[in-house]
């Protein structure tokens, strides 16, 4: 439910908020490494997932129908930072509720707005494929279906399992200049995380415990540590019928 966001993401992490995105980023981080280093895989599965919705919880815009709050963004960080964590999922769900009723009505809309934000940011072609596409086809009709299924078929060869047995190895990484040069407007994860918010990490005054994090992700990742359910959800993507 949570591993695809269904909101529009902000385009960046506002300035005056990115201290508090690294520190929560760390913070969140720092427990996924604690339970792992721990070897417990109950709090890991927790921390994970808290993890993957994150960027979801404080970096969503609101839906149009939802009440006016003063510093909608902001107050989601106030909440984070002190450890509110119960009140962050409970304002996500009645989000997602009050998106659900504006989807269907919603139709085309806002083509035109987004189209007009791309071509602010200079990305013409890109405006002019937005404004020019006929939409995406309904995923519940079998026969979209079968042309989704066939231009995406299932693996058919599975891993040897020679590979499946390597003892994990360990490279260590310093991503810090990657994560401040990534590029901009390359769109959202599923999760709604965006190459923005990792730059925005980087620039933050105090950025050291984040970028160090990133890093201990990015070495559990390529020695294999991490579990399959969390590596089979941050590999996934989004298949749109267009």
């Amino acid at each position: 439910e949570t591993g695809t966001a269904p909101f529009r993401m902000l385009e960046d992490v506002p300035y005056h908020l990115r201290q508090d995105w690294a520190n929560v980023y760390a913070f969140v981080g720092g427990q996924v490494r604690a339970a792992h280093d721990a070897q417990d895989q109950r709090a890991l599965t927790t921390a994970l997932k808290w993890s993957q919705i994150l960027p979801q919880l404080l970096l969503r815009t609101a839906p149009k129908g939802a009440p006016k709050v003063r510093a909608y963004v902001a107050k989601r960080f106030r909440l984070a930072s002190s450890r509110q964590w119960g009140a962050l999922p409970r304002d996500w769900a009645a989000d997602r509720v009050i998106l659900a009723k504006e989807a269907a009505a919603r139709g085309t809309a806002d083509v035109v707005p987004h189209a007009v934000r791309l071509a602010a940011k200079g990305l013409m072609s890109r405006a002019a494929l937005h404004l020019s596409s006929q939409g995406s086809a309904d995923p519940s009709c079998p026969k979209v279906r079968q042309q989704m299924c066939a231009k995406s078929p299932r693996r058919q060869v599975d891993i040897p399992q020679k590979y499946r047995e390597l003892e994990p190895g360990f490279v260590e990484v310093d991503l810090c200049e990657k994560m401040r040069t990534l590029k901009r407007c390359a769109g959202v994860g599923p999760d709604g995380m965006r190459n923005e918010y990792l730059s925005a990490l980087t620039r933050a005054e105090d950025r050291k415990e984040a970028v160090a994090v990133t890093n201990w992700y990015a070495e559990q990742w390529l020695a294999g540590t991490m579990p399959d359910w969390y590596v089979a959800a941050t590999m996934a993507a989004r298949v749109a019928p267009l």
